[in-house]
């Protein structure tokens, strides 16, 4: 089940000063759904600064990573893994050199845990979730954080009856928390909202949908647009504050306020969703602000949701590249993308995120100044080309430009 907090207990293992020490290398790879064994080794390869092959060979790849492994005391984190044969394919790419080297896997699915058990050496950590003490304990933190994490006497009641919906998930808690701690301290109010979560459990994720959607309409909207933002980027990718809020800016997202930089008021809209649970950090830089960001891959499950509803974003990969009609406002090109035709152009976006570094991309690039004369945000995770072409000069609305 999602929002058990798999993925956070793994990540404070991975970043632990004692694992930091102990192995030679580390790798996190979050397992895209589909996931292509090929394209999965050589990101592999990539992550460890290893060239990789000239052909996308699956052999040739295995060779390359076996090679670099071998002798090295290593682990690697394959995070949200859904398909059963993930397994056998990435078994035996991993080399066991006998060194205490260690992956790790965290999953959803059971039929992936089950073939996982068919190994000797394979350990399986299920997890539960909080007690209903634990889970208290949490909720208090979130919401009474001024108080220590006392809750009032006269919440005490309401607020078990709305920790008992959560079902345990620390997900739920903290997002039902977000939005509580911005809400006054009133029993009756927060009865009424205890009203609209149903603690049904016939689906997999029933109460983290609901919790995950009441906290969206619970968002002022300017803080809408912001956090919807965040489903341009692939599914657990790190962002990094100082381009966010930029983005957020040339897109006109964030509002004027008396005394304050349209930087100051973007960099509060983030702690605010960050207060809300939507939104979690990365990292922190050295005067205390957030460095960089993520949301959780059910919050990136239900942004690309609303994106069916509202036209806000058209996200392109290797499998949906198809011809773009109507109001598309604004194009997300994904780091598996391949040959991009002509046409995914539309005279109606805004702003183009692109986070492929196919060659084929180049030429795509090029045909922006004609295709997309309105657009204000054009950003490109990798170096496409050796030297800006002269006519990006000429998008007249273009407010922000980074690579």
């Amino acid at each position: 089940m999602g929002g058990l907090g798999k993925t956070t207990l793994t990540k404070k293992v991975f970043d632990n000063n004692r694992v930091l020490k102990h192995f030679d290398c580390r790798l996190w790879i979050t397992v895209s759904q589909p996931y292509d064994i090929e394209k999965l080794l050589q990101k592999m390869l990539h992550k460890f600064e290893v060239d990789p092959p000239p052909q996308m060979d699956r052999n040739l790849l295995l060779d390359k990573l076996r090679n670099y492994l071998q002798g090295k005391r290593y682990v690697v984190v394959f995070d949200d893994v859904w398909e059963s044969n993930f397994w056998y394919d990435i078994e035996f790419a991993m080399i066991d050199n006998k060194n205490g080297c260690k992956i790790l896997i965290t999953t959803r699915n059971k039929d992936g845990v089950d073939a996982c058990k068919k190994s000797s050496f394979v350990e399986v950590h299920e997890l539960k979730g909080l007690t209903e003490e634990k889970s208290l304990e949490l909720f208090n933190k979130k919401v009474f954080h001024d108080l220590s994490g006392y809750c009032p006497e006269n919440l005490i009641d309401i607020s078990s009856k709305i920790v008992e919906k959560c079902n345990g998930l620390p997900l739920a808690i903290v997002v039902i928390g977000g939005i509580l701690a911005c809400k006054d301290r009133n029993p009756i109010e927060w009865s009424k909202f205890s009203e609209n979560i149903n603690a049904d459990q016939a689906n997999e994720n029933p109460v983290i949908r609901k919790t995950l959607g009441l906290s969206y309409h619970d968002l002022p909207c300017n803080l809408k647009s912001c956090f919807l933002y965040f489903g341009l980027y692939p599914k657990d990718y790190i962002v990094y504050s100082k381009t966010l809020t930029c983005q957020w800016i040339a897109e006109g997202f964030v509002k004027e306020k008396t005394g304050r930089t349209l930087k100051e008021v973007a960099e509060g809209y983030l702690i605010e969703l960050i207060h809300r649970s939507l939104v979690q950090v990365d990292s922190i830089s050295i005067d205390g602000r957030v460095r960089s960001c993520r949301v959780h891959d059910l919050v990136h499950e239900m942004i690309l949701k609303k994106y069916e509803d509202l036209s806000f974003c058209k996200y392109i990969t290797e499998n949906n590249q198809l011809y773009l009609t109507g109001m598309i406002q604004r194009l997300s090109i994904a780091p598996n993308s391949g040959i991009l035709m002509e046409g995914i152009e539309n005279p109606h976006v805004r702003s183009v995120l692109v986070l492929t570094n196919k060659t084929s991309l180049e030429s795509f690039v090029r045909r922006i100044p004609t295709t997309y004369r309105r657009l204000k945000v054009l950003a490109l995770a990798h170096e496409v080309f050796l030297e800006i072409p002269n006519d990006l000069g000429s998008l007249n609305h273009l407010k922000y430009f980074g690579f």
